[in-house]
């Protein structure tokens, strides 16, 4: 599986043949991913075009994705065991169903490979319109016994935490400032007791991200 472009039109498409293929202009392609490569997919890009070795996949192609797909249409068109890294940051909450998404990509990344989600947390959620379903950081400690969709998680969680903006976001020094502070007490206080008890009110943490590391059989 690889993506390749066309230097003279600007065509980009998906081949599951190997090796430089000719586009529709007779122009010889250039490969932009190849499966001998490390692979990282960024997913739900928008205008976060990412270089090198990144996949950026989103359901739009306003920006450069070099990867068009609709998350509602699974499975993705990748192999097994792809991606060494997968992002996807402020997606999920756009989904009533998320879960298969996720079991999507334990598919498709490497054993001992990662994925990175960031969402909003559930005391900011609600801001916008087009958000459909509300996380806090319990949501992610995923049962290893599940088996609601046909399978195990594979998924051990690295690393979960709160943060307080994303780099491109414009807020003003007291913004940032009340951000931090609210999020310096929400990591001290732990996941537990943000999500159970009335500290989440106090210190209303903006964002939550999470690692997971695809387990080795």
């Amino acid at each position: 599986m690889n993506i390749q472009n066309c230097n003279k039109c600007g065509y980009k498409n998906l081949f599951s043949r190997s090796g430089r293929q000719r586009c529709k202009c007779g122009n010889l392609m250039n490969i932009l991913y190849d499966e001998n490569e490390l692979h990282f997919l960024n997913v739900g890009c928008g205008k976060d075009i990412r270089k090198g070795c990144w996949i950026n996949l989103d359901r739009y192609n306003r920006y450069g994705a070099n990867c068009v797909w609709d998350l509602n249409k699974l499975p993705l068109p990748f192999k097994d065991n792809t991606f060494d890294y997968i992002l996807c940051s402020h997606v999920l909450e756009d989904f009533t169903e998320p879960l298969p998404i996720i079991y999507e990509f334990a598919r498709i990344t490497k054993e001992g490979g990662e994925i990175e989600i960031r969402v909003p947390n559930e005391t900011i959620n609600n801001c916008s319109i087009h958000h459909k379903k509300a996380f806090n950081a319990e949501t992610f400690r995923l049962d290893e016994n599940d088996d609601a969709y046909g399978e195990q998680s594979k998924l051990h969680i690295k690393k979960l935490e709160y943060y307080a903006y994303e780099n491109n976001e414009k807020l003003s020094y007291f913004g940032r400032t009340y951000r931090d502070i609210c999020t310096f007490f929400a990591n001290l206080l732990g996941t537990g007791v943000m999500t159970y008890t009335f500290f989440k009110c106090l210190f209303p943490a903006i964002n939550i991200k999470v690692i997971y590391v695809k387990k080795k059989n």
